[in-house]
């Protein structure tokens, strides 16, 4: 064609390709609709591995194969949306938090927030007797006469202006503390020298003092860790790309023994390992010393179970090797998907407060009624049918999120799966793969992610009713048949949330692939999983072995570099600015962290994996043969399906033989 144009030719399937021009595919099946794009001379010359680059000017195939998909599903959803933020727009026009949590006199007024008290927002109890032998004001457990008043009183003098409101035998104020930030209580009462040693663990806390914890002074050592877990989480895959075989078991054995070594220190150390105040009585000594012997024996426990999970997967490291490293190459060439898991919680995390703080705003719309702390509140149909559409739809919406994180991924991976070998046998790979996939569900399947996103929420939905009845029956004298009934009924349904979870996944990947509705993936995943789902579950338990032991090994190796690290003059010397008195509880906030960034690259890691062995899978139903995968991956399979054959044989040998002995005892 004219230059500057692309031109595009079938080939028959003897026909070699020309240089420049790349086809999808390999033999009969490619020619059927194949679009052959420029190939870029410079690129071909390179040797090497499979290189990773931005998306170029060329048009890009697997892209502009997408389609909309589930169109009224998309408008529903998109309605559901608009009218979720009327409704949280109109929760915050009409709602004012203070009713909830402003005290309420005696005259059904809310403090500092009824027209007739807007000035008073603190809450005071008119006195109800006086002790003439200690000469102090007593109140009762459940004072009646609380008004509104502009201060706390401290004495009889600055008070009396103030507790004008009070009947006349109650007017003489005493000494109060604020309490709960809108309540007078006397200085005396139980809640308010609660309130004042409250003060006091905060103030500590915020100096660093001994009475503290003092981890904010600790960032230091939280930013190194995750900085260090993230550095091991890219050592792990590429380590297990080279070893992983000997890998697994290094990981392995040093968990084991840091485990073990743990537990040893917990319990020879007992309450001193966990930085014990010595301010404690011996009862509470007592009980913080069985508590670190009890967190010693979780963690020889948690070492047999490491070993275990060792000892039955050692015949499944062959199979699990080869499986891993292909996923690990494909994460590697990818690096972007990494962030994919924080963006989705950060995403996550926002929302949810958000949706909080705006169910809160929804919910003080309603009319408040009662008397100092106790309040009930009534709400006209319309308020009470904003609340559930509003906490449907931000269930949904969360529920969507995570479903565009699966298929963002899934995304990424089935193209570098779909990604056809140059001469040297590379594929070039689109850095920005897991954007594309956002777009590509944010434009295209909005409205399959929202339908199989709105099957989840509706069974979360049934959990929480069921859960709420289950708690109701308890209350009202739980009747042992109602409590069996919904307790059946609650395990059925968690059990059918975590088939369609999978259900899901697996559907957002064909259709990463397809470009095909939800109901028509879910047919295409049943297909798929009656043909090759045997040996599909026996490489995702493969590789499962990875993944925790990945976890294990990252965390406790940052932990263990927190703890020394924290042991320095910097972190325990109460001089210093960076004085951190508890170590034991920073270390576990450490190993916390450590463990939420290791998990984020094992569910990718997960979700990589699973996207390529459907691939595969489908590659095979629809061509024959897998036409797009390595080698190794297909000798994998093949490893899979040969094992998968063999334990259904053996169950079938199982199931004959238990047949026979049961004919012959008739």
């Amino acid at each position: 064609g004219p230059p500057g144009r692309l031109s595009f030719e079938l080939l028959s399937p003897c026909q070699p390709c020309p240089r420049g021009l790349r086809i999808f595919g390999s033999g009969t099946a490619a020619m059927k609709g194949a679009v052959m794009l420029p190939q870029n001379d410079e690129s071909d010359s390179e040797g090497g591995s499979e290189s990773c680059s931005a998306s170029s000017g060329v048009e890009d195939v697997f892209y502009d194969k997408h389609s909309c998909t589930d169109i009224p599903c998309a408008v529903l959803f998109l309605a559901a949306v608009c009218f979720f933020a009327y409704v949280f727009l109109w929760g915050e026009w009409n709602g004012d938090l203070k009713k909830m949590s402003h005290g309420i006199d005696r005259h059904g007024m809310i403090c500092g927030v009824s027209a007739n008290v807007s000035d008073k927002p603190f809450m005071y109890y008119c006195p109800q007797q006086f002790d003439f032998t200690n000469f102090t004001w007593q109140l009762e457990v459940e004072p009646q006469d609380p008004i509104c008043v502009s201060a706390c009183p401290q004495n009889s003098t600055e008070g009396a202006v103030m507790v004008s409101d009070c009947p006349a035998s109650q007017k003489t104020p005493y000494s109060s503390k604020l309490v709960a930030q809108w309540y007078c209580l006397p200085d005396d009462s139980a809640l308010a020298k609660a309130q004042v040693k409250f003060d006091r663990r905060i103030n500590s806390l915020s100096q660093g003092s001994s009475d503290g914890f003092g981890l904010l002074h600790g960032w230091p050592v939280m930013l190194l860790v995750v900085f260090v877990a993230t550095v091991l989480g890219y050592l792990y895959l590429f380590m297990l790309r080279l070893l992983a075989k000997g890998l697994i078991w290094v990981c392995v054995l040093l968990s084991i023994v840091a485990l073990i070594g743990a537990g040893c220190y917990l319990w020879v150390q007992g309450a001193s390992a966990l930085d014990a105040d010595s301010e404690l009585t011996a009862e509470q000594q007592g009980n913080l010393d069985l508590g670190a012997k009890a967190l010693g024996v979780f963690f020889w426990v948690s070492a047999f179970l490491v070993s275990c999970l060792g000892c039955c997967c050692a015949g499944e490291i062959g199979l699990s090797t080869a499986c891993i490293q292909q996923g690990s190459q494909v994460i590697w060439k990818m690096p972007l998907l990494l962030c994919a898991p924080l963006a989705k919680a950060v995403a996550k995390a926002t929302l949810a407060l958000t949706f909080f703080f705006g169910f809160m705003r929804l919910w003080s719309t309603a009319e408040v009624t009662g008397m100092g702390t106790t309040r009930y509140y009534h709400f006209s149909f319309e308020q009470k049918l904003y609340l559930c559409v509003f906490v449907a739809v931000g269930m949904w919406i969360l529920e969507t999120i995570t479903a565009l994180y699966q298929f963002s991924i899934a995304y990424a991976v089935a193209k570098y799966y779909h990604t056809p070998k140059d001469d040297e046998g590379d594929r070039d790979v689109d850095c920005l793969g897991v954007l594309e996939g956002l777009k590509a569900g944010l434009f295209f399947h909005l409205g399959s992610l929202a339908l199989g996103s709105a099957i989840i929420t509706a069974l979360e939905i049934v959990q929480k009713l069921l859960a709420f009845a289950e708690l109701k029956n308890k209350e009202e004298g739980n009747n042992q048949v109602v409590s069996c009934i919904l307790s059946s009924l609650l395990c059925c349904c968690y059990c059918v949330e975590g088939v369609v979870q999978f259900i899901s996944k697996n559907a957002y990947i064909d259709i990463a692939i397809s470009s095909t509705g939800f109901c028509h993936a879910v047919r295409n995943v049943g297909r798929v999983m009656l043909d090759h789902g045997a040996a599909m579950a026996v490489l995702n338990g493969a590789t499962m072995i990875f993944q925790i032991v990945g976890m294990v090994a990252i965390t406790l190796v940052c932990g263990l570099m927190s703890y020394v690290l924290l042991e320095q003059d910097m972190f325990s010397q109460p001089t210093s600015s960076y004085f951190v008195p508890n170590r034991v509880l920073a270390t576990a906030v450490a190993c916390i962290l450590a463990l939420i960034v290791s998990w984020a690259f094992m569910t990718v890691f997960d979700m990589a994996t699973d996207t390529l062995l459907f691939c595969l899978s489908l590659d095979i139903r629809k061509n024959g043969t897998a036409v797009n995968a390595d080698d190794k991956m297909k000798d994998l399979f093949e490893q899979a399906r040969f094992k998968a054959d063999k334990l259904r044989r053996k169950e079938t040998e199982k199931a004959e033989h238990g047949a026979k002995i049961a004919s012959r005892k008739k």
